[in-house]
């Protein structure tokens, strides 16, 4: 249990500075006011807040103890019963090591005794504000460890979901490559065996890069380029790809991967169900600091299958929601025979 006050210096003088002014200002009302001498007023006060100083320290003990209790009963039972005990040790103490100092000084034994139950009240009214204090210092470090802890979940429950997602999209390509591969093997083993080398540093890419959750825009259109070249060995002159991109934009960070599964969408609804040649066009630029991304692929809008923008799409717009804490940054617009994929990636 750290010690809200004895943990953090600023804390402890501030601590002790507010009991020495309170112990100045009771010597100085009893001097004053209340008619005993200077050496009197000094020793009384000095004695009983130096014994209130040593027990609000130790008072914060108990009060951490008391919020294991369970029901709001047992914490006033226990406080209270912890405020009396401290107000009758306080008093005791104090007034022992008082009378024993000033035994001689009749006029302050008289006065001791007449005002014993206003110091009674002072001393409950001193013990309150130190145990108020104290809980609310609980209360707010416990607010802020369940912010911590709420944080660590998400976080965590956010790798978890990324994971997840990208563990659909990466099975899925190779599936689809591998088959490829096959097709080939009877009737271009040249080509399958391109294919297969393609395929290999593209997956070793993938390998390498699996922890580094953000790379440059350049290294991702690099792997672009292995993973087009590996679909260009089946679909040859079929597969046109352009791209523009602005010089500015190349080192902008985005997360890794996030663009082969936008392409092999755009082959799937394009490709796959046309036997028309199919342009994929890329444009890169930076909009007010962040990297915007658009992929426009042509398809046949007489053939073209009717299920949708496909898991790539999806998954793609949920990893972007789940890393940036925004629904708003994969954009899909679908007129004539084309179709787009719009990306903002926030520049963090």
């Amino acid at each position: 249990m750290i010690h809200p006050i004895i943990s953090h210096q600023r804390a402890f003088y501030l601590y002790l500075s507010a009991w020495t002014i309170f112990a100045v200002a009771q010597a100085a009302f009893l001097y004053l006011y209340a008619g005993l001498s200077l050496y009197a007023s000094v020793i009384d006060a000095t004695i009983y807040n130096s014994v209130m100083v040593l027990l609000g320290f130790s008072l914060w003990y108990p009060v951490e103890y008391n919020q294991k209790k369970e029901t709001f009963i047992k914490i006033l039972l226990h406080s209270f019963i912890t405020g009396i005990a401290l107000i009758a040790i306080w008093a005791g103490i104090s007034h022992i090591i008082s009378g024993a100092i000033l035994a001689n000084n009749e006029v302050y034994l008289v006065f001791t005794k007449r005002i014993f139950s206003q110091r009674i009240m002072v001393g409950s009214f001193l013990i309150l504000i130190l145990m108020s204090l104290y809980n609310i210092f609980i209360f707010y470090r416990d607010l802020e460890d369940q912010k911590i802890r709420e944080k660590t979940l998400k976080n965590q429950i956010k790798e978890a979901e990324l994971k997840a997602l990208k563990a659909q999209l990466n099975p899925h390509f190779l599936f689809n490559s591998l088959n490829s591969i096959g097709s080939l093997t009877i009737s271009d083993p040249d080509g399958a065996r391109i294919m297969i080398n393609q395929l290999s540093d593209f997956l070793r890419y993938s390998l390498q890069k699996n922890n580094d959750q953000y790379i440059s825009l350049k290294e991702e259109l690099q792997n672009i380029d292995r993973y087009l070249q590996i679909e260009k060995v089946r679909f040859s002159d079929r597969l046109i790809c352009e791209t523009e991109t602005d010089p500015d934009s190349l080192n902008l960070k985005l997360p890794a991967m996030i663009l082969q599964p936008l392409y092999e969408n755009a082959i799937k609804h394009g490709l796959y169900e046309s036997i028309e040649p199919v342009t994929i066009r890329t444009y890169c630029q930076v909009n007010k600091g962040d990297l915007e991304i658009s992929i426009i692929n042509n398809f046949d809008p007489q053939s073209v299958s009717t299920r949708g923008e496909g898991v790539g799409i999806e998954n793609t717009a949920n990893i972007l929601k789940n890393i940036y804490n925004h629904p708003q940054l994969l954009l899909t617009r679908r007129e004539n025979s084309h179709f787009e994929v719009s990306l903002t990636i926030p520049q963090i």
